[in-house]
């Protein structure tokens, strides 16, 4: 399956909303994300979020150059661990200016403190917070 390449050049924020299977052909389609959110079970279909970062990683180019934030507006909290600090070091080292991890605020307050500051040696960590327009939301 291809999508067509995106006729939105300028953009930026893209809300996956439940699962997506292959999130690669979002990254060729919408090049240039720079803020990549997850609402509303992102993981139903039995990923987690190690897998979803894990995925973004498995194109033939480098997916979202551009992305500097990724927002998660459920998880478990057990799923802060090596693993996910692990993920994202491996996006950044491929060139990716990653910077900035939102996590649900009832995960952060209920993560183990030593994982979470491993985590945040690598990236800042920020509540979940749904902060763009939607000037959409009552029409769907």
């Amino acid at each position: 399956m291809r999508l067509a390449r995106s006729h939105f050049p300028f953009l930026r924020h893209l809300i996956i909303s439940g699962g997506f299977q292959d999130i690669y052909l979002l990254a060729e389609t919408f090049p240039d994300i720079e803020r990549l959110a997850f609402k509303t079970r992102p993981f139903g279909d039995g990923k987690n979020i190690h897998v979803v970062l894990a995925e973004i990683d498995q194109g033939t180019t480098l997916a979202w150059p551009k992305l500097e934030s990724i927002a998660i507006d459920r998880m478990y909290s057990h799923a802060v661990d090596l693993a996910l600090r692990n993920a994202i070091i491996k996006l950044q080292q491929a060139g990716r200016p990653l910077r900035m991890l939102m996590l649900p605020r009832d995960t952060i307050s209920k993560t183990d403190t030593k994982a979470l500051a491993q985590l945040r040696k690598v990236v800042e960590i920020e509540p979940f917070r749904d902060d763009w327009p939607k000037p959409f939301e009552s029409v769907f």
